[in-house]
């Protein structure tokens, strides 16, 4: 068998995975895993650390658009199924990230993340499919709808897959980025030996991308540990 034969297979294999190994996806679970891990009380003032805590949201949360969950952020991905010739694969025609400020809280404390600019890895558990026997559900029709697309080809409806992945409350979400440590303005008064002295109010750790440095956030399981 010519060597072009073999080669050719193992070059895109090649290429193949070194597209997988430098994703965006995978470099930011790489930076969080690498990152140094502390507990909330310990993180250091204009420190860049990973912490790992329950979230929990204050004020009105975020609707999820194809499940309808309540959550501080979600992923939504939707792919058409096309084919060429003798091959099909999968298109991206409709994708949308919305975030919020969320809390997390250990057992030393709270941090309070500003998602803004972050880079998000989010795991998807909701995958369904419409097609030519399966007609879209009216989420995902306004979902598609409010992308500029819709379910229904020429004559048949189009072949397409959903996956969509949020952060919960009560879910164990990990945040690498940049954080500040400030303290309640007004403390309480400390007795001590000869009068009263001023002591420092409740700690605030508040996380967030700064300058050149980035927010990275996921609730991927190789990251909590």
């Amino acid at each position: 068998m010519p060597a072009f034969f073999i080669l050719v297979p193992i070059a895109v294999a090649v290429v193949g995975l070194l597209i997988w190994w430098f994703s965006d996806k995978r470099k930011i679970k790489r930076a969080l895993r690498n990152a140094e891990r502390v507990a909330i009380a310990d993180y250091p003032h204009g420190g860049l650390k990973r912490i790992v805590g329950r979230l929990s949201i204050e004020g009105n949360a975020l609707q999820a658009p194809l499940s309808g969950r309540w959550c501080a952020a979600y992923e939504v991905i939707v792919q058409e199924l096309r084919s060429s010739g003798k091959t099909s694969s999968w298109h991206t025609i409709a994708t949308e990230v919305r975030t919020m400020r969320f809390v997390l809280t250990d057992a030393t404390g709270r941090a309070f993340i500003d998602p803004n600019g972050a880079k998000l890895v989010i795991t998807e558990d909701s995958h369904t499919r419409s097609g030519t026997f399966d007609d879209a559900t009216p989420r995902e029709e306004a979902f598609l709808a409010a992308q500029g697309e819709k379910s229904e080809g020429w004559i048949f409806n189009r072949s397409l897959r959903y996956r969509e992945g949020v952060l919960e409350p009560g879910e164990w979400v990990a945040v690498l980025g940049h954080g500040t440590v400030s303290y309640d303005d007004a403390p309480a008064p400390a007795p001590h030996a000869g009068g009263y002295r001023q002591q420092a109010g409740p700690k605030k750790l508040e996380i967030r991308a700064a300058g050149q440095v980035q927010l990275y956030i996921s609730d991927d399981v190789s990251v909590l540990r």
